[in-house]
């Protein structure tokens, strides 16, 4: 086999497996994102009163599940402002808080992010500072999706246009 075969061969392939790859990444990164919708305004949120049934602290979150077996959870500078305001000392199994949540589940997840929660008029998330977190972290995975999105296209591009050239430089 001559190296223009070769290279023509080798050009075809890495387009299509490019190609493919770009589709993948797009189709399944907005799919994944289309949840970023569901918590543009206050319609899409819901105020609840809960008692806790259990409650984990890990080092970045935290996850709550309430005795309706429901699970919510606070992570990225919500987890930081309710640490801020020693909830870990304060908040406990079998208390009553009340929460205001998204109504979706956060991604693919069936968890939902807490917003604002309180406890006995002891506020340890305001409204207003969760709703921007969530906004943040919107903006992060969306700017994280069009950067993912740039290396497979760019490939693409290249590998496309020695396709072409292969292509329109052939022999007849």
């Amino acid at each position: 086999m001559n190296t223009r075969k070769f290279l023509k061969t080798v050009s075809y392939v890495l387009t299509g497996i490019t190609f493919i790859f770009s589709i993948v990444t797009l189709v399944f990164g907005t799919f994944l994102l289309s949840f970023a919708q569901d918590y543009d305004d206050f319609d899409d949120y819901q105020t609840y009163i809960i008692i806790i049934d259990s409650i984990t602290f890990n080092e970045d979150s935290i996850y709550i599940t309430s005795t309706e077996n429901r699970s919510y959870f606070l992570d990225d500078q919500n987890f930081i402002e309710v640490m801020n305001h020693d909830i870990q000392s304060n908040v406990q199994i079998n208390d009553q808080v009340t929460i205001i949540v998204g109504k979706k589940g956060w991604g693919d997840s069936w968890d939902y992010p807490i917003v604002m929660i309180e406890k006995e008029n002891t506020v340890y998330l305001d409204y207003e500072t969760g709703i921007s977190s969530i906004n943040d972290q919107v903006a992060r995975l969306e700017k994280e999706f069009i950067k993912s999105l740039i290396l497979p296209i760019s490939l693409f591009l290249i590998t496309g246009g020695f396709s072409l050239y292969f292509f329109f430089t052939r022999k007849k």
